[in-house]
């Protein structure tokens, strides 16, 4: 299924929709403040998608962005959350250092 799966920026650039089969499945949004952050505000994925490789994957997507224009990540959803404490990949981007 992965291999059918796509990310796409929103067109405001805000955020990222994951697409399966060309069908909208989740979506992440996030808002940058000053000019060096960037808030992960809210992630959904439908329930039959939830295994937690399209959220790791969005959360991915936005945390290169924060990379290209060296701002760091202050994850407030709770899904986003949950990928900064599981994942050390994300520490380098990480606002608040908590490792």
């Amino acid at each position: 299924m992965s291999d059918d799966i796509t990310y796409t920026p929103f067109p405001n650039g805000n955020g990222f929709y994951a697409y399966y089969n060309g069908q909208p499945i989740g979506k992440i949004t996030f808002v940058r403040t000053g000019p060096n952050a960037v808030i992960i505000d809210h992630t959904e994925v439908d329930d039959e998608y939830k295994d937690g490789d399209i959220e790791l994957n969005l959360v991915r997507c936005v945390c290169n962005i924060a990379r290209e224009q060296h701002r760091n990540v202050l994850p407030i959803c709770p899904i986003a959350q949950n990928m900064f404490q599981r994942y050390p990949e994300f520490d380098d981007v990480r606002m608040l250092r908590t490792r």
